[in-house]
């Protein structure tokens, strides 16, 4: 869902492998793994639908977000049983607004939620709102930098998310420019104040700019920050430094997809290069394989270039498989036009992820369908 189709196009206009890389591949091939038989299934809340969702898991539940519906269903995961489903407030003292751009779930089972309007919201699994926040985000502002919040880490007091320079067309800024402002900062609940923790960084911004430069970013196993570019290497910030990991795809170029002309001057070719490219869509840590996934979609366009009804899904998936210390284990492609690589999640028998797709002939209307990825030590 790139980055929420570009952030819903930054907001209305801001309210408008190759086998090797240059560093070389730590591989350490402790780790095979197999598509198996076996499948589960999850019952679907009536009227759901099974696309366009964020599927996650924590506390031993998994839990399925519906953006449209502000809704969320809880599953248990020793049994894959529908525990709840939530609705949240979209107005009054417990209202969250109805443009959310993210949700996680802390180990106390509450809710964070970040709405696409710069708010985050604590709240209680019954739906009580618990804090409310409005993100200081003048000084960024006053930076030309915005504040990205369909991607977010909540720790303590401390929030984690993306920014971008804060213009449509970041083409009309240098990679020099670009490379001074941050991808990742810091706000401080109790303070009200930020702090930048990286930079872009060069390597990955080139010459070309026609290209998607957004990151998205998740919380790694050791209190690491991943930050995610549609870039072979992964940047893992921890204790104010960064390391750069080659977490790529073999058949995804080396480079990041660029248009050969100004995008922005047709929204076709910036839908192309934002939704529809060769794209690293996202990385997350598994605790129960202790293994890193990133999630790779093969570029695939909409047959108008653009996808109205949000029910576009590309047909081929891969994911690439990273270990604690984001060594390269391994990938796998998924089969074509049977799996949705947004929907994943693992327990001791190893990943599942859903088969469910707009051109499989199997999707069931009532359930999400999963198959059993193997995992051989």
């Amino acid at each position: 869902m790139i980055k929420r189709s570009f952030y819903l196009l930054c907001v209305g206009v801001f309210i408008f492998s190759c086998t090797n890389s240059e560093k070389g591949i730590k591989e350490t091939p402790t780790k095979t793994f197999q598509l198996a038989d076996e499948t589960i299934q999850l019952d679907l809340p009536d009227g759901w639908g099974h696309f366009g969702h964020k599927l996650f898991s924590a506390n031993d539940n998994i839990y399925l977000f519906n953006y449209s519906m502000n809704s969320i269903a809880v599953y248990d995961l020793s049994n894959f049983d529908l525990q709840s489903v939530t609705t949240f407030d979209k107005e009054g003292p417990d209202g969250v607004g109805s443009s959310i751009g993210d949700i996680q779930v802390d180990e106390r089972g509450d809710y964070w939620i970040a709405s696409q309007l710069e708010e985050i919201f604590h709240v209680s699994p019954e739906a009580k709102v618990i804090n409310r926040y409005k993100l200081n985000t003048d000084e960024l502002s006053e930076r030309g930098v915005s504040a990205m919040t369909f991607s977010f880490i909540q720790e303590g007091k401390k929030i984690y998310h993306p920014s971008l320079p804060q213009v449509f067309k970041w083409t009309e800024l240098s990679p020099e420019e670009i490379a001074a402002m941050p991808n990742l900062v810091a706000y401080d609940l109790e303070e009200g104040v930020y702090e930048d923790l990286n930079d872009f960084d060069l390597g990955f911004l080139g010459d070309n700019l026609n290209k998607l430069i957004i990151p998205s970013i998740a919380y790694g196993k050791n209190g690491e920050i991943l930050i995610n570019h549609n870039f072979r290497d992964l940047y893992v910030y921890k204790n104010g430094s960064v390391e750069q990991f080659y977490a790529g795809i073999s058949t995804f170029p080396n480079d990041p997809p660029v248009s050969s002309v100004d995008m922005f001057e047709d929204m076709m070719e910036v839908m192309r290069i934002i939704s529809f490219s060769d794209m690293y869509e996202s990385v997350s840590f598994f605790p129960k394989q202790n293994v890193y996934v990133r999630k790779a979609k093969f570029a695939e366009s909409p047959e108008d270039g653009m996808d109205a009804d949000g029910q576009f899904l590309q047909s081929t998936w891969g994911l690439v498989f990273l270990d604690e210390d984001f060594n390269h284990l391994g990938e796998l492609v998924l089969p074509e036009s049977m799996a949705n690589g947004n929907y994943l999640f693992d327990t001791e028998k190893g990943f599942w992820y859903s088969t469910d797709h707009p051109n499989n002939p199997e999707v069931d209307e009532e359930v999400l369908q999963f198959r059993l990825i193997k995992v051989d030590n």
